[in-house]
């Protein structure tokens, strides 16, 4: 007899799971830890990657977008933002010549944009001029004092995520982890450069979308 504690599902042993199961579980369960890591900076992923992308050296959008992986890119906003010559040396933080405030500077209740909205890497540097985490000027994107201050302290929280996966199976066996899914990849023709590529979308039961 099932309980609200019990299911035959739940109970299952963890060795009659598909391989599927575990890698939307793991998948999940990453996500999940950095996005409550992040939230702590009011951050998500790509304006931390956008972050990181300028306290390693990033001085402009384009350098910024080419370390991002390409899905994590988003619109592009004013043409030209970031360059070394889209700035004069009189820029200040929260404003863009010809654009006034920032769009995402925040309000008077703290919030930084719309939610929903896919920002720009643009956007998501004017948001830091308004949050004092960075410069720009004629030489381009720098973090401010507070912006190395924040990156660090939100550093420590994602390297904690990383940590709880690192620490969970041995070197050893992580490693052998990873060959196995990239092999399993690759035998379905994935490797790093089509790697979020998507097929024709189907819905259980009813095959392609658009020949129902």
């Amino acid at each position: 007899m099932n309980t609200p504690q019990t299911s035959p599902e739940s109970t299952r042993p963890s060795t009659e799971r598909q391989l599927g199961y575990w890698l939307r579980t793991v998948d999940h369960a990453i996500k999940g830890s950095m996005h409550d890591a992040l939230t702590e900076g009011d951050l998500g992923r790509r304006a931390w990657r956008t972050l990181s992308g300028i306290e390693s050296g990033a001085t402009s959008v384009e350098q910024i977008d080419a370390a991002l992986p390409p899905r994590r890119r988003g619109p592009r906003g004013p043409q030209g933002f970031g360059r070394r010559s889209g700035f004069g040396p009189d820029v200040a933080p929260g404003f863009h010549p010809g654009f006034g405030r920032a769009p995402f500077a925040p309000d008077q209740h703290g919030h930084h944009g719309p939610r929903g909205h896919r920002r720009s890497t643009e956007e998501i540097v004017m948001d830091f001029a308004a949050r004092g985490w960075v410069t720009i000027d004629a030489d381009g994107i720098a973090l401010t004092d507070a912006g190395r201050e924040a990156h660090s302290a939100l550093r420590t929280k994602v390297e904690a995520v990383r940590q709880t996966v690192t620490d969970a199976v041995s070197p050893e066996d992580l490693a052998t982890t990873l060959m196995s899914l990239e092999s399993i990849a690759r035998a379905f023709g994935r490797d790093e450069g089509n790697t979020h590529e998507r097929g024709p979308r189907r819905r259980f039961g009813r095959g392609l979308r658009g020949n129902r």
